[in-house]
């Protein structure tokens, strides 16, 4: 009977237990908390257990493999030891291009005019010439590049009393007062190391050295003699200069003398 006059008045019921009827209600409000709330009380509570300091990390002492990490970056392999890098290779040094280089001369001797001599009925002139080159691998300095070349010129009171050059080794129609390179009558040529020109005379007759040594290839001095003359006749005047040139640099003229005279 006392069920159904409940059922009858639900208010009336609802007001005899007041209290427990509160208590429920506010239960209910309690338990509906995020879940979250509830995961930071139980770190709360295990750092408080295991004297842990406070942090602002709610996931701060929970197991590794409990945490939430980015995904990691793949893994970069550990670089092969590279070979070392080769030394700079230097290029190789360019040989310098060989270069005549006169040390001393070209000289007469004797100088300026040369003395004539008459003697059986023949008129001569003699002198010497020298000249010197320097050695120098470093620069390219070569005595075989140098060569000695003797030239001849002849005027005109000459052309008129011999009517024509002074032998057939010039050109028939070499005229007075012209530089031509001196020669004799087969075209053999003073300083030549070699070729059709060359007639080397040892004995410093037309020679290059080395020391005391004949050395036409190479020698780093040259010395020769010349004795021009004809007969007691002879008229006119004959000049001669040296000059030194360079084979290896299409004949460039390193060096010359000054001019010497003989006045027949």
């Amino acid at each position: 009977m006392v069920s159904r006059v409940l059922r009858q008045q639900p208010d009336a019921a609802r007001d005899l237990s007041p209290s427990r009827s509160c208590g429920r209600d506010t239960d209910r409000r309690h338990d509906v908390r995020p879940a979250l709330a509830h995961e930071l009380d139980a770190v709360s509570a295990r750092h408080a257990r295991q004297g842990a300091a406070a942090t602002r990390n709610p996931f701060d002492g929970l197991p590794d493999e409990q945490m939430v990490t980015a995904d990691p970056s793949p893994a970069v392999p550990e670089p092969l030891d590279a070979p070392a890098p080769a030394p700079d290779a230097k290029p190789p040094v360019a040989k310098p291009a060989p270069v005549c280089h006169v040390a001393s001369g070209p000289t007469y001797t004797p100088t300026g005019t040369i003395p004539v001599t008459t003697a059986a009925g023949k008129k001569s002139a003699p002198f010497a010439m020298a000249a010197s080159f320097s050695t120098y691998a470093a620069t390219g300095r070569t005595p075989s590049s140098c060569e000695v070349r003797q030239f001849i010129r002849w005027n005109e009171a000459y052309e008129k009393w011999h009517k024509k050059p002074p032998h057939s080794g010039f050109p028939s129609d070499a005229k007075a007062g012209t530089w031509f390179e001196d020669r004799d009558a087969n075209d053999k040529r003073y300083g030549h190391r070699s070729g059709s020109h060359s007639d080397p005379v040892t004995g410093c007759g037309d020679e290059y050295k080395t020391g005391t040594t004949h050395d036409q290839a190479n020698g780093n001095t040259y010395c020769a003699r010349d004795s021009p003359g004809g007969s007691d006749a002879l008229t006119g005047t004959y000049e001669f200069q040296l000059k030194v040139v360079d084979t290896s640099n299409g004949d460039a003229e390193r060096a010359s003398s000054s001019v010497i005279t003989i006045n027949w």
